[in-house]
């Protein structure tokens, strides 16, 4: 009987202590892992060092210096020239003969001479009453007042009694024309061509010159060379003015400083040398 009841009450202490290992030992491990220090990083490899960043300043063209072309010098016609054989303002009427093929007129207008057409396809002529000449040089201060499209003013040279001439003329858009006339018709000798050389505009004045030496032809517009031509079929003859429609319905242009000059200078006459 005592012996059972030591060993029940040593059962029952063991078993008392088992249970508070049981409770304690959740909170010693808790404890344990709460205090332990935490894992210490595992090393890397050192970071590449930054790069510096330039900012470059944005480049600004500088300035090309380009030089001025240089001017060119006008040629002086004038200086190879000798004095004016016809000159003409048109202060008064000097003899100046009209030929109309169409409808128009011609006139004296303000120390001007006028010549118009009325008439689609119509031409007007102005001969001066200079005498005929081969080589020279002829100059008009030519003004156009009512003009369009291809309808055309200018100089008439070398023209013969059979109806065929050379004539120099402007359109109405600005471009210079060489052509010879003929019994056969027009041939065209330097097409309609733009120059920088014309004044453009109505009721404005370009000066139309032509050198004729022989079969060389030289054209002038306000004293500037601007075409070249040749051509041997015509070789003498009077001058003058023209006026030509060609599908518009009306062209009127004035015309002043009408001046004939020989090509060259006249010879000078010198006195006999004494016997």
């Amino acid at each position: 009987m005592t012996h059972r009841t030591r060993f029940t009450s040593w059962s029952r202490s063991a078993l008392k202590r088992v249970k508070q290992a049981a409770i304690l030992l959740p909170l010693l491990l808790a404890s344990c892992l709460a205090s332990s220090p935490p894992p210490l990083p595992s090393p890397s490899a050192t970071p590449p060092a930054a790069t510096p960043t330039f900012d470059f300043p944005t480049l600004v063209p500088s300035v090309t210096f380009t030089p001025p072309p240089s001017p060119t010098a006008t040629v002086d016609i004038m200086a190879g020239l000798g004095s004016a054989i016809f000159d003409d303002n048109f202060s008064s009427d000097r003899g100046w003969q009209f030929q109309i093929f169409g409808a128009g007129g011609a006139g004296l207008i303000d120390g001007r001479y006028s010549l118009s057409v009325r008439e689609p396809f119509s031409i007007a002529i102005a001969s001066s009453p200079a005498d005929w000449t081969q080589n020279g040089y002829l100059e008009v201060a030519a003004q156009a007042v009512l003009c369009s499209g291809n309808d055309e003013y200018g100089l008439v040279f070398r023209a013969n009694g059979q109806g065929e001439y050379y004539r120099f003329s402007l359109n109405c858009t600005g471009e210079a024309r060489l052509s010879r006339i003929t019994v056969d018709g027009e041939h065209v000798l330097i097409p309609n061509t733009t120059t920088n050389s014309v004044f453009p505009g109505l009721l404005v004045d370009n000066h139309l010159g032509v050198l004729f030496e022989g079969e060389n032809f030289k054209l002038f517009i306000n004293g500037s060379e601007v075409l070249s031509a040749h051509d041997r079929v015509l070789q003498t003859g009077g001058t003058g003015l023209f006026v030509r429609t060609r599908q518009s319905g009306q062209t009127t242009a004035l015309f002043d400083e009408f001046i004939l000059r020989p090509s060259s200078p006249a010879p000078t006459a010198t006195a006999a040398p004494p016997s």
